[in-house]
């Protein structure tokens, strides 16, 4: 994510300009005082990267991803990760609803990650708190915009759609693969904003009263292309009042004016992609000179993106309710409303059912509520399939077995059953009706026909009688889905051989 690269590299070349103050500049042992104090947040942000993307190399491998080999291109259709190692994993399976659950719930990562994140936090409060000059500079203004970007509370109510308690749940439960992989690569770029924001307020600790700093303090470096808008506040940092000032940004000739110290600055692209513009602000000094200070706007635009995903497979069966997956990167699940063409869905805790009218394809729309209104995220297209029939079982046995002489004579079956082997859903059939014929020596066969799945006496009487060598087919047999309203389907004849 070339956000996350941008800030990496503004926060090396702080870093480095620590560095020369120490070596070269007017105030080195001050600056030694401040670059301790930087280093400290900056190996914290770097052992929070570190872990997210160890988090997003072990989801990737779960995945069994593809490692890229020298001289291969990217392919345009699937995403990838980068391993601490500098591999480039190829990640195909993106709606696994699994992985993320597994390493982010279930192993604890979710919370772990939450923790040194408020950490993070932390160490830059005790840092303001140790010295007279950050505390002016690390204000309450600074931490309320730190804890907009870095926000990691649990939600205030119990999401009546997941269930999810903890904000680990809400962002990292039954989400797809490719869903916790893009707020992993956010999480990652947030902690280099706010490790920007930090060093550049400390390194600015160094010039004194009459240093200013211009701040870019955005709501998110990260939007939704045609349902939010990039909002960020621009202003001058200092420990004295802040001067009148003007920001132009992006080569524009007319400035906004800051209103008591600060300007706000919204830009609605709608074409996603990357976004870097450049500004500055012009004041005048105590001194009376004009200084022009440069920054530079760095945003993502993101396409409207949401995932459905059969969590049996991407085909959906008619007439029976077919469970699916349904997020969106960045959304709480009680903001989507998902529709579909072909039948009914309905929400049912931490997944929707599907139940398909006909067999022509269903294609599901994925509707966000973002900001007051609602914005299409995304389409998928299932195929849609009849239930495949089932077989006739007797007892333990399916069509086509030898059954033991003894265990016929011992009475102990009676009832013909349905069996639907090898299939993706647990579902129950139920023998509606259905003819059998059994051999009884001397070329002779009985004939019995039962308007239920029951065998009557008569029936169970024949059967521990039959000859061995002979065969029972059961015929016309009708069975249907156990408690559905379907009507039923005549399913294969099956023939057992009887054996001693």
């Amino acid at each position: 994510m070339r956000t996350f690269e941008s800030f990496s590299r503004k926060n090396a070349s702080v870093m480095s300009d620590f560095d020369w103050q120490v070596e070269k500049g007017q105030k080195q042992e001050l600056s030694r005082y401040y670059r301790e104090k930087a280093t400290e947040i900056r190996n914290m942000s770097n052992e929070i990267v570190d872990f997210v993307t160890d988090l997003k190399t072990e989801m990737a491998k779960l995945a069994d991803s593809e490692k890229l080999l020298p001289g291969e291109e990217l392919p345009e259709e699937y995403p990838y990760i980068v391993s601490k190692e500098n591999d480039t994993l190829i990640v195909k399976r993106q709606d696994d609803l699994n992985i993320s659950s597994l390493v982010m719930i279930e192993r604890g990562n979710g919370e772990k990650l939450k923790q040194m994140i408020i950490d993070f936090k932390g160490k830059m409060r005790s840092i303001a708190a140790s010295d007279s000059s950050l505390t002016k500079l690390l204000d309450t203004v600074f931490f309320s915009n730190l804890n907009v970007v870095l926000d990691v509370n649990d939600p205030v109510r119990r999401d009546p759609n997941t269930d999810a308690k903890t904000w680990a749940q809400l962002n990292f439960g039954n989400s797809p693969l490719i869903g916790s992989i893009t707020m992993l690569s956010k999480t990652q770029s947030d902690i280099r904003f706010a490790e920007n924001l930090a060093i550049n307020t400390i390194y600015s600790a160094i010039k004194g009263d009459s240093y200013f700093e211009p701040r870019v303090i955005p709501t998110s470096t990260y939007i939704v292309a045609g349902a939010q808008k990039y909002e960020a506040e621009i202003f001058l940092s200092a420990i004295t009042n802040v001067p009148e000032a003007e920001v132009y940004i992006n080569g524009s000739s007319s400035p906004l004016k800051m209103d008591n110290g600060r300007v706000l600055y919204t830009a609605a692209p709608s074409n996603p992609g990357k976004y870097s513009y450049p500004g500055e602000i012009r004041y005048r000094s105590p001194e009376g000179l004009l200084i022009n200070s440069p920054f530079r706007i760095d945003f993502e635009v993101a396409p409207p993106s949401a995932i459905s995903s059969a969590l049996k497979m991407n085909v959906l069966y008619r007439g029976i309710d077919n469970p699916i997956g349904i997020s969106a990167p960045g959304i709480s699940s009680n903001a989507l409303r998902p529709v579909i063409n072909n039948g009914t869905i309905t929400n049912n805790g931490n997944e929707w059912l599907v139940r398909p009218a006909n067999l022509t394809n269903a294609r599901i729309e994925i509707y966000a509520t973002i900001e007051g209104r609602e914005v299409l995220m995304g389409t998928n297209e299932y195929r849609v399939k009849d239930v495949p029939s089932p077989e006739p079982a007797f007892g333990g046995f399916t069509s086509g077995a030898a059954i033991p002489r003894d265990y016929l004579a011992s009475g102990a079956v009676r009832e013909l059953g349905a069996v639907l082997k090898d299939f993706l859903f647990d579902l129950e059939f139920e023998v509606m009706s259905f003819d059998v014929s059994i051999p009884t020596g001397g070329n002779m066969t009985a004939t019995f026909n039962s308007s239920s799945k029951n065998f009557s006496q008569q029936l169970t009487s024949t059967l521990g009688q039959v000859p061995n060598g002979s065969y029972i087919r059961f015929e016309n047999v009708r069975a249907k889905i156990k408690g559905s309203k379907n009507e039923p389907v005549t399913i294969k004849p099956a023939i057992f051989y009887v054996r001693n």
